[in-house]
């Protein structure tokens, strides 16, 4: 059970530094309205482009810190805990 909790922080961790480090310029199909990047899919939802540097951030800081939390497990309840709130719009 041990390497599947292990397996499921990276896969969760390594799909959102991809969206937010690598993908964060590109055009992808899953993109809101005619959006070409990020900030211009945060302008689409009405949102500013400071909002899209902001969440970004945390989601690249907490992304960082669910990897950590597989050798420092007091990390772990604050990375699950901050990535729900974002992830769930909060």
């Amino acid at each position: 059970m041990e390497y599947f909790i292990i397996a499921l922080k990276a896969v969760v961790a390594i799909s959102l530094l991809n969206v937010w480090l690598l993908q964060f310029n590109k055009a992808t199909k899953w993109r809101g309205g005619n959006a070409q990047n990020m900030i211009e899919e945060f302008r689409v939802y009405g949102l500013p482009a400071w909002m899209c540097y902001a969440v970004g951030f945390f989601k690249v800081t907490l992304s960082l810190l669910l990897i950590a939390s597989i050798w420092y497990s007091n990390l772990e309840n604050i990375a699950a805990i901050g990535l729900a709130l974002l992830l769930s719009g909060s």
